[in-house]
């Protein structure tokens, strides 16, 4: 048994320090790597000593495996941990590990190599005689050949794929050909393998999966399963543990095949095996993931173990601590992934910067991230930016939690899926468990709507005395009321603002009596009070309703007031300064539109032509962002007038991509 004393984590963000959080309880050092946009990260201050791998692309830094395992071999590494995503499944990775001497945190280069690979996988798990789907494999036109119209719809999935890329479900027996050529496309490119495969698409299915361990000596244990069935592109966005829908019959069935795919296969470290269950409860294996997930918090909450400290344990060839009966589940855990993308804008993702980060600080609620106020969300990686996990004895217990909690996490500066999320958990399909992989397919409209609802009845005398309190106390510091009015007392007794609520401009007219504001807007008057203030939010009494209020301060002139979770934007002008000509006037196009990027990425293909006609909702090009790509689409028909950037380009948020003449 070799005990480590340094441990590298090949990888940034939150799964970094949560590998730094368990090394450092268990004594080991920890080693981080970054690159020019981290180095300032979060990972980078937590570890006991960090190497710069440079600036450059991915392949570059963080793919670079050469220049990792040289950091290793100069800085006398014990072993490396990869985390998730970049290199965890590199079976080259893992060999050079092992040829310098250094412990590959994970199985051994055999089983990376089988379940890899998913054809190879499949392969392997039908000689098990465990259930799989049937697969098609083959050049784009052998594929097309085999799939009968009988078997449609069906999945095209990359060989090499995972964390949910790489995928397309395919209706149209017409569009296969077309779908397979551009699943290969983006399986190169993010994968480096373009190999695809087809197989039969299973409508409405769950998706569970199985945590196991397995040590150096022949030992193998489950920690249960996990339902990871709400999805939106493919990639779960809300993980729980136990799942709510698996009886203990198919519990037992699915266990014992991932317990025996794991012997078959030799396994030693963590591991996941994935499966789809449909409504008649058979399952199919769906893939191995030959890592650590995303989402093992929620069966360390029912369980009580630390992945990651058996990760190491199994690594340093110690035996596994217990055997299958002394596992046992308690309560309920849910995850919610914090995503910087646009649920409004079919997921878009939303780099940037964080100008402020609030994070709750209760002992409900556990939160895994890696960013901190003032850090740059760069377009170069997985939109994911936090999760949330939250246990309680029962499920509903644990959502109606997480779902308040949420209300407390404050993300600004970008777009995130916050508000998102507790619509989906608090929605009456999830509560009832009528969920399945197209749980957002088939409920995404409803849910943006019914979020975009909820911010609407937001009572606006709420919004408006929480942004005249933050206004008119914010420069003095101390947390008191009489102080806050003395500040103010230079004022006339009757002030006139006109607010501005995004689009809205609101006439409002106040004034104060000792620790108190009265308003009125319209004809209606409000009674508020401040109860306390402190950085970054308040608390008011507003017509006998408590609220906890959060703001920050934009750059713009705008202040973002976020209640109950909702943000909304306001900035005013004392009547005394507003001109009559204030409003601006609008400028006619003149029959022009320019067609401006909704985010940073990288132009990727290019669909039109100067002088061509284009119809409304055509395809004009491709951007690629956060591995995602994007279609940009006309707006109107028009014909091309300019097209202003090329293949290849990188282009900014807001940046003019093509201008057309609108017919």
């Amino acid at each position: 048994m070799k005990t480590f004393s340094k441990v590298l984590i090949a990888n940034r963000g939150e799964i970094a320090i949560r590998i730094i959080r368990t090394a450092r309880k268990m004594g080991v050092r920890t080693v981080a790597i970054y690159t020019e946009q981290d180095n300032h990260a979060l990972h980078v201050k937590l570890a006991d000593e960090a190497y710069f791998l440079g600036s450059g692309s991915l392949a570059e830094t963080y793919l670079n495996i050469n220049k990792i395992v040289q950091i290793a071999i100069k800085n006398e590494i014990d072993a490396i941990h990869p985390g998730y995503g970049f290199l965890s499944e590199n079976a080259d990775f893992a060999t050079q590990c092992n040829e310098n001497n250094i412990v590959f945190i994970g199985p051994g280069v055999k089983a990376i190599q089988t379940m890899g690979n998913k054809i190879q996988a499949g392969k392997f798990v039908s000689a098990l005689n465990i259930p799989i789907l049937e697969m098609y494999t083959g050049s784009p036109d052998e594929i097309v050949a085999q799939v009968s119209e009988s078997e449609f719809p069906v999945m095209v999935k990359a060989a090499a794929g995972g964390g949910g890329k790489g995928m397309r479900i395919v209706r149209d027996p017409s569009g296969l050909k077309k779908d397979i050529i551009q699943t290969a496309r983006e399986a190169n490119n993010y994968f480096g393998n373009n190999d695809v495969y087809v197989e039969k698409y299973i409508e409405n299915p769950r998706h569970i999966e199985i945590q196991l361990l397995g040590d150096h000596f022949g030992n193998y244990i489950h920690l249960f399963e996990r339902e990871c069935s709400v999805q939106r592109r493919h990639q779960k966005i809300i993980e729980e543990a136990p799942s709510p829908s698996v009886n203990e019959k198919l519990r037992k069935k699915l266990t014992n095949a991932a317990l025996q795919i794991a012997e078959a296969i030799d396994y030693s470290n963590a591991g996941t095996i994935e499966f789809m269950v449909d409504n008649e409860d058979n399952f199919f294996f769906l893939e191995m993931n030959t890592r650590i997930q995303v989402e093992h918090p929620v069966t360390e909450m029912i369980t009580g173990k630390d992945i990651v400290e058996e990760q190491i344990r199994i690594a340093q060839h110690q035996v596994l601590r217990w055997n299958q009966s002394q596992i046992q589940k308690t309560g309920h855990a849910i995850e919610a992934r914090i995503y910087a993308e646009d649920p409004e804008n079919n997921f878009t993702p939303s780099p940037g910067k964080i100008q402020n980060l609030i994070i709750p600080q209760t002992s409900n609620i556990r939160i895994e991230t890696g960013i901190q106020t003032g850090d740059i969300i760069p377009p170069d990686y997985d939109p994911m930016i936090a999760k949330a996990i939250l246990w309680k004895n029962y499920r509903e217990n644990a959502i109606s939690v997480l779902a308040n909690e949420l209300r407390h996490f404050i993300i600004s500066g970008i777009r995130h899926n916050i508000l998102y999320i507790r619509e989906i958990i608090t929605s009456n399909a999830f509560l009832k468990n009528n969920i399945s992989t197209n749980y957002i397919d088939q409920y995404n409209p409803q849910l943006v709507t019914q979020t975009k609802s909820k911010q609407s009845a937001i009572d606006r005398g709420i919004i408006i005395a929480s942004y005249i309190f933050i206004h008119t106390i914010n420069q003095n510091p101390e947390n008191s009321i009489e102080q806050a009015f003395q500040h103010i007392g230079y004022w006339r007794h009757l002030m006139k603002w006109r607010i501005k609520l995004k689009e809205e401009e609101i006439d409002v007219k106040f004034t104060k009596k000792p620790g108190e504001l009265i308003f009125q807007i319209g004809k209606k008057k409000h009674l508020a009070n401040l109860i306390e203030k402190n950085p970054g939010y308040l608390t008011i009494l507003i017509d006998n309703q408590r609220k906890r209020v959060y703001y920050y301060f934009r750059d713009d002139h705008w202040t973002e007031v976020t209640i109950e979770g909702f943000t909304y934007f306001l900035k005013h002008e004392d009547f005394q300064h507003i001109i009559n000509n204030k409003q601006e006037n609008l400028k006619s196009n003149n029959g022009h539109e320019s067609i401006k990027s909704p985010m940073f990425g990288k132009v990727i293909e290019i669909n039109v032509a100067n002088n061509m006609k284009v119809k409304k909702g055509q395809k004009l090009l491709v951007l690629e962002a956060m591995k995602m790509e994007n279609n940009i689409i006309a707006h109107s028909d028009g014909i091309i007038k300019n097209i202003a950037v090329k293949k290849g380009d990188q282009v900014k948020d807001g940046q003019i991509l093509i201008e057309t003449i609108i017919h």
